[in-house]
């Protein structure tokens, strides 16, 4: 699962993006390390929250991209991750 913005899988008008690809370390400006030094993961399944998908409400732009496995290895063996905690107190240190 790769965290990201929800205009990344969505238009904000209802419509999911199509033929997502996720490539961790893409730049264009990168001498010697290629587009996708990491590979292309493409996507299996594209969440967002409603208000950003129905609604464009840019305070709720967060999305998910569910990546399928490439070569046999899952993303978090090949990159690593960082895991998600949900309700935790405000007052956490991180």
């Amino acid at each position: 699962m790769v965290s990201t913005a929800g205009h990344c899988v969505s238009d904000g008008a209802g419509q999911f993006h199509r033929n997502v690809v996720v490539v961790p370390g893409y730049s264009s400006k990168c001498d010697g390390c290629g587009d996708a030094p990491y590979g292309r993961w493409t996507a299996r399944e594209l969440t967002t929250l409603s208000e950003w998908h129905s609604f464009s409400n840019f305070k709720q732009d967060v999305g998910l991209i569910i990546v399928n496995d490439r070569n046999a290895k899952r993303i978090v063996n090949r990159l690593g991750g960082q895991g998600t905690r949900f309700n935790v107190a405000r007052s956490q240190q991180f």
